[in-house]
């Protein structure tokens, strides 16, 4: 367990300087907030869910025996400022904040409930008076602005944003407040987009907890590997996993998609985008999408968010749910905002499967004894092909 305290000289928040922010790289408007460290009590039990686009989640209950040490106590932690790190065979496996905590007196346990460090930007907003320059800036470099201008933050790095070559339009007025989470988001979810997540490590001794976000150069999904780079065996129905259940949509199939952009001034009102997927008119009856995304104030923008709606909506979506048999796998090495793919094989009285499927969700729950239990929900390759759409 962690603890955000400030770093930085307050007496330097109003001298402007070099800092990302704007201001004095010492002040702590610029340097924010460090996490560091505040003890390692047993727990019960443990486990984390990571889901695609999305920041992740743990939870851990603890014995309130374990917390008998003053410093453990409210309101030494509490939610916001208590920071969660777990730690498996000597590997930092999830980082994060603890957002809830609840106290079951009758079982005598705490229970601590978290999200990786991106959900911070939930709350931390892309507050308006900027754009992007004329034809748009890198993603990569939109990427790192949503992390780096937060003042009074918490101390997360880019170092590790891979470059990526398109380019995205993006402004914002004055009188806007987008969370920067739902800037990174909407440059990821999309054709030419990517992935991305919240990676944490102990530094300094082990005195404190860092982290920083990490991407993938492109939206193509990869096959995934463990530790040392092997590619991971097939999920074989019946002999390295088990497949619980299917679950077939076809909510998301679209013939035509709108998005409606920016409204409410003479320079936005307006703005929207029509793409059609002609071809499958001829498989399926007209089927209409529409999105509200009230920021964007660029066709191109709009173009490309109508563009993704209708890849995703080519066909129906089939979602296997996975539970992975014990010592076949590493639960560590199912990271669905690596872009990660798996082959997945069943014989089932409803459906053959034999194909390529894209991790969405990994859930892993360790219990007191060591023992873990992995199960993952996926999604069918076709859905990510990029085929036939622009490049950047």
């Amino acid at each position: 367990m962690y603890e955000f305290i400030p770093d930085g000289d307050p007496g330097l928040d109003q001298t402007r300087g070099t800092g990302s922010t704007g201001w004095h790289p010492d002040s702590f408007r610029q340097r924010g907030w460090k996490a560091a460290y505040r003890a390692s009590p047993r727990f019960v039990s443990v486990g984390w869910r990571r889901s695609v686009d999305k920041p992740s989640e743990a939870s851990v209950t603890i014995p309130l025996a374990a917390l008998d040490d003053a410093a453990l106590r409210y309101p030494a932690i509490q939610p916001f400022r208590t920071v969660l790190g777990i730690v498996r065979d000597g590997v930092m496996v999830w980082g994060g904040i603890v957002w809830n905590m609840r106290v079951d007196l009758q079982e005598r346990t705490l229970e601590l409930a978290g999200r990786d460090f991106l959900s911070y930007y939930e709350t931390n907003h892309a507050y308006g008076g900027w754009s992007t320059a004329r034809g748009g800036d890198f993603q990569s470099d939109i990427l790192k602005r949503m992390a780096l201008r937060a003042e009074w933050g918490i101390q997360t790095t880019t170092a590790a944003v891979t470059a990526m070559p398109r380019k995205r339009e993006m402004s914002f007025l004055e009188n806007e407040f987008k969370p920067s989470l739902d800037v990174m988001q909407d440059l990821a979810d999309n054709i030419g987009g990517f992935f991305f997540r919240s990676e944490a490590w102990r530094s300094t001794d082990g005195t404190e907890l860092r982290h920083g976000i990490r991407n993938t150069a492109d939206r193509k999904p990869r096959p995934a590997v463990d530790a040392s780079g092997k590619e991971l065996p097939a999920l074989v129905d019946g002999q390295t996993c088990e497949i619980q259940e299917l679950f077939l949509n076809g909510e998301n199939i679209a013939t035509t998609a709108y998005t409606i952009g920016a409204s409410g001034s003479d320079k936005t009102a307006g703005v929207w985008s029509r793409r059609d997927n002609k071809a499958l008119r001829r498989q399926f009856p007209q089927r209409d999408v529409v999105n509200t995304m009230g920021s964007i104030k660029h066709q191109s923008t709009l173009d490309l968010h109508g563009d993704t709606a209708l890849r995703f909506g080519a066909t129906g979506i089939v979602t296997p749910r996975v539970i992975t048999y014990p010592d076949t796998f590493d639960p560590r090495d199912f990271e669905p905002n690596a872009g990660q793919k798996i082959r997945l094989v069943s014989g089932n009285e409803f459906m053959r499967i034999d194909g390529w499927y894209v991790i969405t969700e990994a859930r892993v729950v360790i219990d007191a004894d060591g023992s873990d239990r992995c199960e993952l929900s996926l999604v069918q390759e076709e859905l990510f092909d990029e085929t036939g759409f622009p490049g950047p």
